[in-house]
């Protein structure tokens, strides 16, 4: 399970996610597909994205050590 807030969001969204996964890589990706961020995390099950300037759709593409994986899609407001 995993959760998402605030969507839509003005500037940042914080995951929540139910278990915590010793890595994480995460992509942002924007209304074309186009990466815009890109960060890997360690040992966590919570961490904040702070989401570019343009207003729109992304995708936050989520894989853990696992290889398991989840899109969520996040609206940007102005």
């Amino acid at each position: 399970t995993i959760s998402v807030f605030p969507n839509p969001t003005s500037d940042f969204i914080e995951v929540e996610l139910e278990n915590s996964f010793s890595t994480l890589h995460v992509r942002v990706l924007n209304e074309v597909g186009e990466e815009v961020q890109l960060f890997d995390l360690t040992n966590t099950n919570k961490f904040r994205i702070d989401l570019p300037q343009t207003p729109g759709v992304y995708l936050i593409e989520i894989t853990n050590e696992n290889g398991e994986e989840a899109v969520l899609k996040v609206i940007k407001q102005k």
